[in-house]
């Protein structure tokens, strides 16, 4: 379109007959535009914006990387959250009230307790009873990955695995399986299976509700520890009190009076492993990376549309446009593309979530959580990140001189 300016009328001689008569008005253009006036009068124009940022392809890449930044916070706090909400659900199952874990452990497959630290845990004011529990692992032709948990068949530790099919763990050199881990093995009760040099007869299939459970096997305590290359040792103890409304006071008394182990209450036990501190710092720096990375490609995308329209801005300046508008405009602009970012993060973290939990060694043991507190925590993520990116260049914009702007090539 094109803005036209009426010359005024000017008094002229009329050829042939000497008259004095007035010129016809003609129209004369000014400044070529690219969007029609009344649009550009709007406050704010937001159809007018979206379509010249979201129009380039450079635009296109920045929003395709912050949906990445944010699928890898999704998809990883997803799985964290699920893994440390079913380690949550396996220490309540158990019917224990406290959980102990060698101090300054610096993994939880790391941990070992002496036997008789249990037994001096066992004996101390308020405890009724204790539950060893050894972790081993072995791999097979259908797996390359089986976690192995081991309890004493005369402890109350194993009780809470529910035997579907079969008959529960009695003695030495049984085996009893998860239900998933069964249909990975391809295996049923009566069958044998063989793990690390060792045969072992599967006498029972069990539910437990926990994912990471019923993807894994139990035996018996002493088959743990002779698999793990760890005699008389133990990888946790679940503790019982006999009030438990008594559980932060006699956790502070083992704390205090038991040097080789940290007591947590088992509502605090999965967020106290030092595992899920480690997997949690790691999600902070990705987290900030994915800001610091999507902030500055917000950055690019939108101080680079301000200098493309550095002679729009300049009209929208010259038609009466306050400071204010034109900031509200980029901003705006840079909202909704973080806020496109996010929802296309939100889809692409849940598919990789999923496709994750298909792997065969670690599926079966994994089932992501995305609370509502991580939807709008990703969100705020991606609306922050527009925020981010759109401040300096709409500084830039309200900047500039109308003046200076016309006549920007």
């Amino acid at each position: 379109m094109t803005i036209l300016h009426n010359r005024p009328r000017t008094a002229s001689m009329t050829p042939g007959d000497g008259r004095m008569g007035t010129s016809t008005p003609t129209m004369s253009p000014i400044l070529p535009l690219q969007a029609p006036v009344a649009l550009m009068k709007m406050s704010p124009p937001i159809s007018y914006s979206l379509l010249v940022v979201w129009s380039r392809t450079r635009t296109a890449l920045t929003l395709l990387g912050i949906a990445v930044a944010i699928a890898a916070i999704v998809a990883l706090t997803g799985l964290v959250d699920g893994f440390t909400d079913d380690l949550t659900a396996m220490a309540r199952g158990s019917n224990v009230d406290l959980m102990a874990l060698e101090r300054d452990a610096s993994d939880t497959g790391y941990s070992t307790i002496d036997e008789r630290v249990g037994a001096r845990l066992e004996s101390m004011p308020g405890v009724e009873g204790v539950a060893g529990i050894g972790f081993a692992f072995a791999s097979t032709p259908k797996t390359p990955l089986l976690f192995l948990m081991g309890y004493n068949p005369r402890e109350f530790g194993i009780e809470h695995f529910r035997i579907v099919e079969g008959r529960p763990l009695e003695t030495n050199r049984q085996i009893i399986l998860g239900r998933q881990a069964a249909e990975t093995l391809e295996v049923g009760v009566g069958d044998t299976l063989r793990l690390l040099e060792s045969t072992f007869r599967v006498v029972g299939i069990y539910e437990t509700g926990v994912s990471w459970e019923e993807g894994s096997a139990v035996v018996s305590l002493r088959d743990a520890q002779r698999l793990a290359g760890r005699p008389h040792q133990v990888s946790m103890y679940g503790i019982r009190l006999r009030d438990p409304e008594q559980s932060e006071a006699v956790r502070d008394e083992l704390n205090a009076t038991v040097d080789e182990v940290d007591v947590s209450l088992t509502a605090e036990f999965a967020e106290n492993l030092p595992d899920m501190q480690a997997s949690q710092g790691l999600l902070d720096n990705i987290s900030f990376l994915a800001v610091l990375i999507g902030g500055l490609g917000m950055l690019n995308t939108m101080l680079m549309s301000v200098l493309e329209r550095t002679r729009e801005i300049g009209v929208l300046r010259a038609l009466g446009w306050r400071r204010r508008q034109v900031v509200g405009m980029i901003l705006q602009e840079a909202l909704a593309l973080g806020l496109a970012g996010g929802l296309l993060g939100l889809l692409l973290g849940t598919g990789l979530a999923w496709a994750i939990t298909l792997a065969p060694a670690v599926g079966s043991m994994m089932a992501p959580q995305y609370s509502p507190v991580l939807m709008a925590r990703v969100l705020a993520i991606a609306l922050g990140m527009g925020i981010a990116g759109g401040l300096y260049p709409a500084w830039r914009a309200t900047r500039m001189s109308p003046v200076e702007a016309l006549r920007y090539e």
